[in-house]
């Protein structure tokens, strides 16, 4: 289901990206899927990395604002980059690329985890190479689909 929903924003944003005259197939697609996994899950894991249970964390409710200020800035910060023309709103941009990462993520206690060191690091890497597959397929396959089923002359 989230899936679904992921490729359904992604999708939707192309959309009104294609009404401004910017094509959409499955290579751009593919843009659009690594913009997608930048502002998702890279970002946001850059600051908390994919966690096991069992590791030592700050409060949930935090830990979801901040993910969400990391997503929102990440995805603005891209939007403004790619979209726009001005080189002062393209700065804009690039501070709110920095700007979760400069107020930075909230921390878990001090205590010890019962999760290796080890484990986690794989946990994470494999978890962010499952997430950049997912994106990069979800936007290739969004690309076709969409330049396939759009109406001729669209």
């Amino acid at each position: 289901m989230t899936g679904i929903g992921f490729a359904l924003m992604l999708t939707g944003c192309a959309a009104l990206a294609r009404l401004r005259g910017y094509p959409f197939d499955a290579r751009r697609g593919m843009l659009w899927g690594a913009a997608g996994f930048a502002a998702f899950v890279l970002s946001p894991s850059i600051g908390l990395p994919p966690e096991l249970p069992g590791m030592v964390n700050a409060a949930l409710a935090e830990r979801q604002q901040w993910w969400l200020l990391a997503v929102l800035a990440t995805a603005s910060g891209l939007a403004l980059i790619a979209f726009v023309r001005p080189p002062a709103l393209r700065i804009a941009g690039a501070a709110l690329l920095l700007l979760p990462h400069l107020i930075g993520a909230p921390q878990g206690g001090h205590g010890a985890g019962t999760v290796p060191p080890e484990l986690a690091a794989q946990f994470a890497t494999a978890s962010l190479a499952a997430a950049a597959a997912f994106w990069l397929l979800l936007g290739a396959v969004s690309g076709w689909l969409y330049r396939r089923l759009e109406p001729v002359g669209g």
